[in-house]
């Protein structure tokens, strides 16, 4: 299987998001996975989330019934910069970190991500 390490301003891996549909959020331990239909966005630290104003972060209070409201809707928009990765769905904004600090330097990736085709990224 391919398999790539990316910077974060290599951020075009992303682009195939956009229009995609999220299927899933699956919580497995201390990381997530985002489905689309087809890639799979892995977070190797819990996305911030931003919806109507507000902003949660992973164990407050409506942070999971925020991020599962993005499923069955469509990726409006992704970013990637030196510090995060944004991913915007049904108007609600999910803020991934990319620094040490932001997902307690468990390891020497923040993201994976995997295309339809099996093809994956690492950041």
């Amino acid at each position: 299987m391919p398999h790539e390490r990316k910077s974060s301003s290599d951020s075009e891996f992303l682009d195939v998001l956009k229009g995609s549909v999220l299927a899933s959020v699956e919580f497995v331990r201390d990381y997530a996975q985002l489905r689309f239909d087809g890639p799979c966005l892995t977070v190797y630290y819990m996305p911030h989330v931003q919806s109507g104003g507000v902003d949660l972060a992973w164990g407050q209070k409506g942070y999971c019934d925020a991020l599962c409201a993005c499923i069955g809707h469509k990726v409006e928009d992704t970013k990637v910069t030196d510090e995060e990765i944004i991913v915007v769905i049904n108007q609600t904004v999910l803020r991934i970190g990319l620094l040490d600090n932001e997902y307690g330097g468990r390891g020497p990736e923040a993201i994976m991500f995997e295309n339809e085709s099996g093809k994956i990224w690492v950041v």
